[in-house]
């Protein structure tokens, strides 16, 4: 008796007796219907009997077990069959308010499925059907939903911060009137954790932000257009900015063929120690793939010994050394704050801070020789753009001309700044070690700091000539040190700094 009532505890799925109920379904499942590694892509089981059933390492993407029988008898391998509550809301339909958290349900059929308050925090969705499926209040929070299908469902009141949904992910028809930005501290699993001076805000961030409004017809789409298109990275306890640079651009090292592009450099929270990196990519890349090849970088990097880092760190030094500073921000105060260029636009919505250049297709994989022209005012010359006219031509004769301004000003610092940036851009046009390009790149920053010298005290001049100064900085480490140009540079970089107060 105690050994019947042992295989039908099993059976039922009792979690106490998971090595008895394996044995059992096997056991059962000899000579039963076998599928062991069949690709069942888009199959309907719909009330099929599916006893004894061998489902082993087979493909069951976006496959259909409405209201079948005996799936619980079935051998389910390492699938989401393996799992009672997810066997049971394939058959049933039915999730309300159930427990789905960091789950791997990627494929998972819920074709119309009431999963109205389920919570899918950091849960794998990618290739699912949620066609016409009842998301409202649902949790999507860091969920990945690359190529999922969410054709006509209802995503009203769905809390989705951090969700991972890409171009691929279907939208087509999705019901929203609204949807929460933040999941509030009450609602927040133990690993989703919160700063200390956020734990005490219950704000979900709703949008539209007017709670007596909603989306109309077409709006949620274009909402949530940015997002689809954008690869989020994000870090939820401070980091070594370093390493993140560097477990970057490890990923664009490793998948050239993504087209990587950091567009942004988000920091959130009172304390600006949260981050996201955003990146655009090429269309067929897979976010979440990239963003687990991130992780994996990270957590790798991270677990080294100090002597490893240390070395990799110098190794690299001039590739990570730009992405780290602007993750790391300008240390003027106690509070680290994020350094942000002329040209990246900066959104604030109750401590949030976004960093972003859509227009001059930033690239980290050329930090240091690159970037050079995102900051000083002039598009021109970023990144994956080529410049017309080097060094003697169109670029030479805008930095005289620029020179010429505080020159002529009446500020009393502005005309001693003029005769120094005459002299670094003599030493520029006349170092044969820097081809043209490279000329073009260093002009382009003593551009940025003849024209904030006009002022060199205002503030907003300020900021513009320490970004450029961070930017030639970034140049000189890649630069051969018998260059002319270096020599000057190291010269007047304090007489230079000294005028801005820098």
């Amino acid at each position: 008796m105690l050994y019947s009532y042992l295989g039908w505890r099993a059976i039922k799925g009792d979690p106490r007796d998971a090595v008895i109920r394996i044995i059992a379904v096997a056991f059962a499942a000899t000579g039963g219907t076998n599928f062991q590694y069949a690709n069942l892509t888009d199959t309907d089981f719909t009330k099929a009997t599916l006893k004894n059933t061998d489902f082993r390492d087979a493909i069951l993407t976006r496959t259909c077990f409405k209201n079948v029988e005996k799936l619980d008898f079935a051998r389910p391998g390492e699938s989401y069959l393996k799992i009672p509550q997810v066997r049971d809301v394939v058959i049933k339909g039915q999730g309300q308010d159930k427990n789905f958290e960091r789950l791997n349900l990627q494929g998972i059929n819920l074709k119309g499925a009431n999963l109205k308050g389920a919570s899918f925090i950091e849960a794998n969705l990618q290739e699912a059907c949620l066609q016409d499926a009842n998301l409202s209040d649902a949790k999507l929070v860091h969920t990945l939903l690359d190529l999922t299908d969410l054709t006509g469902a209802n995503l009203t009141g769905a809390y989705i911060e951090g969700w991972n949904i890409t171009t691929e992910t279907k939208i087509d028809g999705v019901k929203c009137d609204f949807v929460f930005m933040r999941l509030p501290p009450d609602k927040r699993p133990d690993f989703i954790t919160l700063p200390p001076e956020e734990r005490r805000d219950p704000n979900p961030r709703r949008q539209p932000a007017n709670w007596d409004q909603f989306f109309k017809d077409g709006n949620f789409a274009d909402f949530i257009a940015p997002m689809r298109q954008t690869l989020n990275l994000y870090h939820n306890k401070p980091t070594d900015p370093r390493l993140i640079a560097l477990a970057f651009q490890q990923l664009i090292d490793e998948h050239s063929d993504a087209d990587i592009e950091l567009v942004a450099i988000e920091k959130k929270g009172k304390n600006k120690d949260k981050i996201i990196l955003k990146a655009e990519t090429a269309a067929q890349a897979d976010h979440a793939a990239l963003s687990v090849s991130y992780s994996d970088n990270l957590g790798y990097l991270q677990s080294l010994p100090p002597e490893t880092i240390r070395a990799l760190l110098i190794e690299r030094e001039s590739t990570i050394r730009l992405l780290s500073t602007f993750i790391e921000g300008k240390q003027k105060t106690s509070e680290p704050t994020i350094t942000i260029s002329p040209n990246f636009s900066t959104h604030q919505n109750q401590g949030d801070t976004t960093m972003s250049d859509k227009s001059s297709n930033f690239k980290f994989g050329d930090v240091g020789r690159d970037v050079a022209g995102i900051v000083g005012g002039d598009n021109s010359g970023v990144a994956g753009k080529e410049m017309t006219g080097v060094a003697g031509g169109e670029i030479s004769g805008n930095v005289t001309v620029s020179i010429g301004e505080p020159e002529n000003s009446n500020t009393p610092e502005a005309p001693k700044l003029a005769d120094l940036l005459k002299q670094l851009q003599s030493a520029i046009e006349s170092d044969t070690n820097l081809s043209d390009k490279d000329k073009a790149k260093v002009l382009k920053q003593v551009k940025a700091l003849a024209e904030a010298g006009q002022n060199p005290k205002d503030e907003d001049k300020k900021d513009i000539a320490d970004n450029a100064i961070t930017m030639l900085k970034g140049i000189v480490t890649g630069l051969p040190l018998a260059a002319t140009f270096v020599e000057s540079w190291n010269k007047l970089l304090p007489l230079i700094t000294s005028v801005f107060g820098l």
